[in-house]
């Protein structure tokens, strides 16, 4: 299943100190798979004896990603502030199951001896990224930059300021 959209915010506020206008752009981008399957035999060794195996499997992948923008300016046009920031996600997931049974009836009616193996494996993998660039001008004149990622798995989190 594929999820593109785009999210679009104008706002506009009227402060006694003067007018400050707002603007924020999302875009995302979401695709989820998924494949599953199962299967049953049953083997009847005579008539009081019976071996059942049981398999089934199933394999996941979702990406996310998204990438947005926002902006404060004041009444002049002049810039105050202005966010830049993407995220991508990928988890991958497999996973299998097998199951084995043995039934034998006993003479005695009623009376039966099981033995019952399972196996079960899981294999999962999930990576990612998150980038903003913060531009901050509190006065016309001055501009800070802020650049910032930071890369996860799942093993680690870091940080990196980027210069």
């Amino acid at each position: 299943m594929n999820l593109n959209g785009e999210d679009i915010v104008v706002s506009q506020n009227n402060l006694p100190g003067g007018l400050i206008l707002g603007n924020s752009t999302n875009r995302f981008d979401n695709r989820n798979t998924r494949q599953s399957a199962n299967g049953k035999y049953i083997f009847k060794v005579d008539t009081t004896a019976t071996i059942t195996a049981y398999a089934d499997g199933a394999v996941t992948d979702n990406k996310t990603a998204s990438y947005g923008n926002a902006q404060n300016l004041r009444g002049d046009s002049s810039m105050i502030y202005n966010n830049e920031s993407s995220d991508h996600n990928d988890y991958h997931l497999r996973s299998y199951n097998v199951n084995l049974a043995w039934e034998k009836r006993l003479k005695k009616p009623g009376r039966t001896v099981s033995l019952y193996l399972n196996n079960n494996f899981s294999n999962d993998h999930s990576s990612g990224e998150i980038c903003h660039a913060v531009t901050i001008m509190i006065q016309p004149a001055d501009k800070t930059v802020l650049p910032f990622c930071i890369w996860a798995d799942e093993r680690m989190t870091t940080g990196v300021p980027i210069r």
